[in-house]
């Protein structure tokens, strides 16, 4: 009777089905003799696959279990499971009820189990329960990470934003760019007005082949924009730079609509990318020849010098003022003898570029002036001109000796007035020796044509042409016969180019010194003349 009791006990928690729960009550009632009534208890909650497998294994262990205290209390004294007294009388009824329970359950064959299966069934209970609290868990964690879902707070673009996006990429307009490459431009195509400024750049930097810091100084230049007076470059340096300019752009898109809102051909316009850091172009470094602009002030002049340029500069003002000849109010070089060499500004220059290179010393003058064959030009030069000078004073001399000549004869007709005081004045006036009212010409005579030599030194002296580049060409100049002004200039620019290889740059600017000389030599003669 306890036997039942503790099994129906068991049972009856295990949340079996109804109809089985029923059969064990039936079985036991007929155990027992004697019938019970069916408790009520609450429908239990629908068994999943996993829930039915643990119920079987629990079944099976309560079985096992009861069969084992039946096997125990066979082998237990009588004086310890009752007194005699209670057990007698009991002894046989249990005796038949523990039989047919043992002959049901399968004997000895259900406390026989193999290890293995133990064990297995164990394994397979212990991971069909674990893939089932997994499979909660997941619902649990579906359940959570939806609230969380819920519950989190995701910024969402506003509608009117969108819709402003929208209609910028719906009316987007392409800008046309162009960018330098080397000596030429390129076209940059595919940019519009709703590209990003970070896609800009990545195009002009490919079309430009530009380093980044090249990309840290770019600057544009929109063709619209009027050229009079020179517009300024305006820096593409960030996104709202980038703005503007598609704003700008915009803008002059917007004049050619009328008031009725018709849209008329837009005139063709290109935004010119400009680099404010990198190298110049060709154009930009050439000067034209015989300019004389200068820079506005000191220090534009600074900035447009390098390093190197600057200390030649520096050296220069030292040898000026070191080798200042106050006779001569410039720097000259005291020959042995001396005589004066006056420093050009060619040799002040290689000079001054010696000293930077530490090829050359303050006080003594390089070998590479060459001053030995300099000075015997300049010393020539300075000879040519005395002589002009000389030929141009010739004219005052002459009328001292004429004048002198007449006050002679003044005197001379005074001393016979007073000699022959109280005569009878002749029939025929005495003539008084008069100054001739036009001078006599002199027999023509060919103007004095310079040598090439000391044309030559004179053009490096002067210091409006500072031209020494012809010493260069004498040799052979002189091995073609051509010594004086008149050869010189009775070729013509590519005869000149031909014969001594020099540029022509250089060829016109000598011919024309060489006619405007020769015409001053021509027109001085004739003032003298007349």
């Amino acid at each position: 009777m306890n036997l039942t009791k503790r099994k129906n006990k068991s049972k009856s928690g295990t949340g079996e089905r109804k109809g089985k729960r029923n059969k064990e009550n039936h079985e036991s009632d007929s155990i027992d003799g004697h019938a019970q009534k069916p408790r009520i208890k609450p429908r239990p909650k629908p068994s999943t696959r996993a829930s039915k497998a643990l119920e079987d294994a629990s079944n099976v262990d309560q079985e096992t279990e009861h069969a084992a205290l039946a096997l125990v209390s066979l082998n237990q004294p009588k004086a310890v499971a009752q007194t005699e007294s209670d057990a007698a009388p009991s002894l046989p009824e249990d005796q038949a009820k523990f039989e047919r329970e043992w002959e049901r359950l399968g004997g000895w064959s259900m406390i026989q189990v193999p290890a293995t299966s133990s064990s297995s069934f164990g394994d397979h209970e212990e991971a069909e329960s674990d893939e089932s609290d997994e499979e909660e868990v997941d619902e649990l964690e579906g359940d959570e990470s939806q609230s969380d879902d819920e519950d989190l707070e995701v910024p969402v673009e506003s509608p009117s934003h969108r819709r402003r996006a929208l209609k910028s990429s719906r009316h987007a307009f392409d800008i046309p760019v162009e960018v330098p490459y080397r000596n030429a431009t390129r076209d940059v195509t595919g940019i519009t007005s709703a590209s990003s400024f970070d896609y800009v750049l990545s195009e002009i930097r490919e079309r430009m082949d530009a380093t980044p810091s090249q990309l840290a100084g770019l600057a544009y230049i929109p063709s619209y924009k009027p050229r009079n007076p020179k517009p300024v470059p305006k820096l593409l340096e960030d996104e709202q730079a980038w703005e503007k300019l598609v704003q700008d752009v915009r803008q002059y898109i917007e004049t050619f609509t009328t008031k009725k809102g018709v849209s008329k051909p837009v005139k063709p316009f290109v935004i010119t990318i400009v680099d404010t850091v990198g190298p110049r172009t060709e154009k930009e470094k050439e000067k034209k020849a015989g300019s004389s602009k200068k820079s506005d002030s000191a220090s534009d002049r600074a900035a447009a010098l390098t390093h190197g340029e600057s200390r030649q500069l520096e050296e220069l003002r030292r040898l000026e003022a070191r080798h200042f000849c106050q006779e001569h109010k410039k720097p000259c070089f005291i020959q042995l003898n001396g005589s004066h060499y006056q420093y050009s500004i060619a040799d002040l220059t290689k000079w001054s570029l010696l000293m930077v290179q530490g090829k050359a010393l303050l006080d003594e003058p390089p070998a590479e002036l060459n001053l030995t064959d300099s000075y015997r030009r300049q010393h020539t030069a300075k000879k040519a001109m005395n002589q002009t000078v000389a030929e141009q004073s010739s004219q005052p001399s002459m009328m001292e000796f004429l004048q002198g000549v007449a006050g002679m004869f003044m005197m001379q007709n005074m001393a016979n007035r007073s000699q022959t005081a109280g005569i009878a004045a002749p029939s025929t006036p005495v003539k008084v020796p008069q100054t001739p009212s036009g001078g006599h010409k002199r027999p023509s005579t060919p103007v004095k044509v310079p040598l090439l030599i000391d044309w030559s030194a004179d053009l490096t002296v002067d210091p409006a042409r500072q031209e020494g580049k012809l010493a260069d060409y004498l040799e052979i100049l002189e091995e073609n016969e051509i010594r004086d002004l008149n050869d010189f200039v009775g070729f013509s620019e590519a005869e000149l180019i031909q014969l001594t290889g020099m540029k022509i740059g250089l060829a016109k600017r000598l011919l024309r010194y060489a006619n405007a000389d020769l015409d001053g030599l021509r027109q001085a003669k004739q003032r003298r003349i007349d």
